[in-house]
């Protein structure tokens, strides 16, 4: 299918919640809901929600959590696959203004109409943190994620750098700069359809910059809406096909128990 235009808006929405066990044990409950629709091109609305439940071991020095998750997409109002996985996380204040933070997952996707897309995904990243002052911090950051397939056209790693700012400025408005770039590198020659070869190994490069605004003060219920500025651009060696840029606002909506 050729890429085609859309218009429409996307949402995200972020609920957590701990509760204390006993001492420094906790139990973790997390559920992420991501969606985009598109009014004037509903083939390509989009779902996906994430519901984490496990153990995080937390103290004033560094944080340990084990995250079992399960995960559901819908595309284009039907349902495009499900995973089950895990999520491993540790965090560490290793001076006044530095931490480092570590994330190991692995996932199982399962298809329900592209069996040949079945595999695993497994994923390593690292990030630092510096905080300079109660008014904001950096953090660069890197990830890898090696994504395998049934079809090994599928199969590809994926590399990627962050990084981030944010900074609160005064009256409870804060703000968020994130950018990235990232390089995926897929594994076999590529095919339309599984029929018709490509006679390329695709290779895309993604950038993507976010601005996500808002004000602390602006609660309802504990809940806290945000306002996010998103741009991505996609460049393919097969532009075609796979090269493609968006831009759009979201509203976020975000509350920790």
């Amino acid at each position: 299918m050729l890429p085609q235009s859309a218009h429409g808006f996307s949402y995200y929405f972020n609920a957590q919640k701990n509760w204390n066990i006993a001492g420094s044990h906790y139990l973790h409950f997390a559920n992420n809901l991501y969606g985009k629709n598109y009014w004037d091109n509903h083939n390509y609305d989009e779902i996906t929600n994430r519901t984490y439940l496990g153990y995080q071991y937390q103290n004033a020095k560094y944080k340990l959590a084990l995250k079992p998750f399960y995960e559901r997409q819908w595309l284009g109002g039907h349902r495009y696959n499900w995973a089950n996985g895990a999520r491993a996380e540790y965090s560490l204040n290793f001076s006044k203004n530095w931490q480092i933070s570590t994330a190991l997952e692995l996932s199982q996707p399962r298809y329900f109409t592209q069996p040949d897309r079945n595999g695993n995904i497994k994923l390593a990243s690292v990030t630092f943190i510096w905080q300079p002052s109660d008014k904001g911090y950096y953090y660069l950051g890197s990830d890898f994620i090696r994504e395998t397939t049934r079809i090994k056209q599928y199969s590809n790693d994926m590399k990627a750098l962050r990084l981030g700012w944010r900074k609160n400025w005064g009256y409870a408005i804060a703000s968020q700069i994130n950018g990235s770039i990232a390089l995926k590198q897929y594994k076999d020659f590529a095919s339309l359809g599984g029929i018709l070869p490509l006679n390329k190994i695709r290779r895309d490069k993604i950038y993507s910059l976010n601005l996500t605004l808002w004000k602390q003060d602006w609660q309802y219920l504990g809940f806290t809406p945000k306002v996010q500025f998103r741009w991505k651009k996609q460049e393919s060696n097969i532009p075609s096909m796979f090269s493609y840029s968006e831009k759009y606002v979201q509203m976020l909506v975000e509350k920790d128990f």
